[in-house]
């Protein structure tokens, strides 16, 4: 059994970690109940597979155009990005999302965001070492202390 995951293959957002995520996006806005005063046009895609397709392209270096089809349409993940990034929305959301990780998959972040080519990396990397100095620092050390031997 394999446990290290090509980056390829990241699923996107999980569930459990969308529904503290949720809490930082905007709500969409209700459909009115009554028929007659609703608008025509096309239901609003999903913020979920938004986020997912911007953090798979974050974390694989991928292009809009390669994009798998399980996260949506790439213009519309474009749309969000740009709507998102035009007020601090997706800074919160990135640093909720990287709040709820574990330390392997922060250390997979890490790796991805050293041979990423997205254009905002020191963005996604500030936050992502923020976390990691705040929250895992004093948990996990990344030198070990020698065996008390000394």
């Amino acid at each position: 059994m394999r446990f290290d995951k090509d980056p390829h293959e990241w699923n996107g957002v999980a569930p459990w970690f969308w529904k503290r995520i949720a809490l930082v996006l905007p709500r969409p806005k209700k459909r009115p109940f009554l028929k007659t005063r609703r608008k025509g046009g096309r239901p609003r895609a999903d913020d979920r597979l938004a986020l997912s397709a911007i953090f798979w392209r974050l974390r694989t270096g991928g292009t809009w155009a390669g994009l798998p089809k399980r996260f949506g349409s790439a213009a519309t993940a474009r749309r969000r990005l740009a709507r998102w990034s035009r007020g601090d929305l997706l800074e919160r959301a990135w640093r909720t999302y990287i709040q709820q990780l574990s330390r392997i998959e922060l250390e997979r972040w890490r790796a991805a965001l050293a041979t990423s080519s997205f254009g905002a990396k020191r963005f996604w990397r500030y936050h992502l070492d923020r976390v990691w100095e705040n929250e895992f620092a004093a948990l996990w050390p990344s030198e070990p202390h020698g065996d008390g031997l000394a």
